[in-house]
């Protein structure tokens, strides 16, 4: 079983109390196959999925993996350490990709993410939660609804694309894409969070095991309101 590596993309500037500011990537695998980013943090009031992917980080070091897993925790260490939607330049980060080399840092830092990770994979899957006054249950589907229905265990809402989101950004790019949300005040448990991101690895052919959850999820095509 090829051993877990750790790495992180620094993003340049420094922390008041001195380390940079930087993205921690924990990468499984690494042989040919299918390449998948899973990443979360990406909004600062979110943090069950931040909690999620760090126990998924810890099941997928026992698992034999085919091709490339890469796993971000956090990938936006501005708006989690103010533990807000809006980052300290007061735009939301899932707003800005692809983003730009100069300007607002939340730009820079879509920038980075498109740059430097991006081209590492062929599907992302951005796990959001709700925060602790919302709950929130379903996957935002970017025209593979297969793939979004894979993680088993929420509905799928179809034809909701936003600009300036990483999926969006990412399906633009010829890259399979969903964005998980789940749980909220009343439902801050990581395990169906897990579970269904390892379906989803089940269904790229990248780990094995028989998938859990239902065997059919609920298509919703008719919703108007978007906060991810």
């Amino acid at each position: 079983m090829p051993q877990a590596k750790r790495w992180h993309i620094d993003l340049g500037g420094m922390r008041m109390d001195g380390p940079p500011w930087r993205i921690s990537v924990h990468e499984f695998g690494g042989g040919p196959g299918p390449a998948t980013l899973i990443v979360a943090g990406m909004i600062g009031d979110k943090p069950l999925g931040v909690l999620a992917l760090h126990d998924l980080a810890t099941h997928l070091a026992d698992e034999t993996i085919k091709g490339t897993v890469l796993v971000v925790p956090m990938l936006n260490p501005f708006g989690f350490s103010g533990g807000t939607r809006h980052n300290p330049d007061l735009v939301e980060l899932n707003r800005r990709f692809p983003g730009a080399p100069r300007g607002l840092l939340s730009d820079q830092l879509a920038h980075t993410v498109i740059t430097q990770l991006l081209p590492r994979v062929d599907a992302v899957i951005d796990v959001h939660s709700g925060t602790n006054v919302r709950t929130t249950e379903y996957i935002y589907d970017y025209d593979n609804e297969e793939f979004s229905a894979s993680f088993a265990y929420l509905p799928i809402m179809v034809g909701r694309h936003t600009p300036g989101q990483l999926c969006t950004t990412a399906r633009a790019a010829g890259k399979l894409a969903a964005l998980i949300e789940f749980g909220g005040p009343d439902r801050n448990s990581t395990e169906r969070a897990v579970a269904g991101c390892l379906n989803m690895l089940r269904h790229r052919g990248q780990i094995g095991g028989a998938p859990t959850g239902p065997e059919r999820v609920a298509v919703l095509d008719q919703i108007k309101l978007f906060n991810a």
